[in-house]
């Protein structure tokens, strides 16, 4: 398979495709696509995708090996390593990001950990609560933990909650997530 290069990957956790994650990272790669006219952007739904969970066999960690089970990380593994900017998006469901998203999060650990290096990356998410700690916090530390072990630059992070007013309806945060997206500076 021959890979073409990706600028940005934007991987999006949430099962409701038309949902209100699905329109934050929209509106986002919207401004980012005029950040960097001529990059590329692939956006792929972790919902949609067959990721089976990490079994924490470690196989992956030998010499020359990798992951022993064949799904949908085969095709993104390629997208990671040639991404110089990765966006993850998802809502949070019980104090945390989906479990579509975590799988694909989890199936990471059998990359090259070298390949991350210089990477940025950024995190998208709404949230049904009024407040941010009810979950969003957490989701964001994991994302900026993830970073610092990965030696990637943690570029931002932008949480909205949707609990009292819906997303299509807010305005003010569609305008910041798109302001957000063409603020960008991505390195190539």
């Amino acid at each position: 398979m021959t890979v073409s290069p990706v600028t940005l990957l934007a991987l999006q956790g949430s099962p409701r495709l038309n949902g209100n994650t699905a329109l934050l990272l929209d509106t986002f790669l919207e401004g980012a696509g005029e950040a960097f006219e001529g990059g590329r952007t692939e956006r792929l739904d972790t919902a949609e995708m067959t990721i089976a969970p990490c079994r924490g066999c470690s196989s992956c960690k030998e010499k020359g090996a990798r992951c022993v089970i064949r799904d949908d990380m085969d095709e993104l593994y390629p997208l990671i390593r040639e991404a110089s900017f990765i966006i993850l998006a998802s809502p949070i469901y019980w104090w945390h990001m989906t479990a579509q998203m975590k799988a694909c999060i989890d199936r990471i650990y059998a990359m090259d950990f070298s390949s991350f290096k210089g990477k940025q990356i950024g995190f998208l998410s709404t949230f049904g609560g009024s407040e941010a700690d009810s979950g969003y916090l957490i989701a964001r530390e994991s994302v900026a933990s993830m970073a610092r072990f990965l030696r990637m630059e943690f570029s931002f992070s932008f949480g909205v909650s949707t609990g009292e007013q819906a997303l299509r309806e807010n305005t003010a945060a569609l305008g910041q997530a798109r302001e957000l997206g063409r603020s960008l500076h991505v390195s190539c």
